[in-house]
């Protein structure tokens, strides 16, 4: 059976067994949004993988940046 290996898409980290991860998504649906969720294999396609706090909190404020700029220029 192939095992699927998961990095984080924040610094590349490869995930191991006893890692506490975290899963981020942005549905089309809930516009401006993030969901956060404890990462669980399987999980949506669509979500970022990260692999600690540190790497929640850089890609939050990545997408906060990002929500901002898009509001200044409109």
């Amino acid at each position: 059976m192939q095992q699927t290996v998961y990095k984080c898409d924040e610094c590349g980290r490869v995930k191991q067994e006893t890692n506490h991860w975290f899963c981020v998504s942005a549905p089309e649906a809930m516009e401006g949004s993030l969901v956060l969720s404890r990462f669980y294999p399987g999980g949506p396609k669509e979500s970022l993988h990260l692999c600690s706090q540190e790497c929640l909190v850089a890609r939050v404020s990545k997408w906060a940046n990002a929500i901002r700029s898009v509001r200044e220029t409109a």
